[in-house]
């Protein structure tokens, strides 16, 4: 997978006991954007159509996906006799 880009309304994130903030699903980023440019410009264009909102740009900088290991165990089979 490519680098990509998200967006996030945080203005009504609400703090955890731990101190994190917690995006209410309303406000959680809904697409993957391939291009920074055109984040940025969408970016934009929600802080326009939603000026009470506080909207960020989120860079994915990981990425944890599953892998299988084929493992192959001799037996050790009694002798048949």
């Amino acid at each position: 997978m490519e680098k990509f880009w998200m967006i996030a309304n945080v203005a009504a994130a609400t703090e955890l006991p731990n101190g994190d903030e917690k995006i209410e699903p309303q406000h959680a980023p809904k697409y993957i954007h391939m291009h920074e440019d055109a984040a940025e410009q969408e970016l934009i264009r929600l802080q326009q159509a939603h000026p009470s909102g506080t909207f960020v740009l989120l860079e994915a900088m990981s990425i944890a996906k599953p892998r299988m290991v084929m493992v192959i165990e001799k037996l050790e089979l009694p002798p048949p006799f």
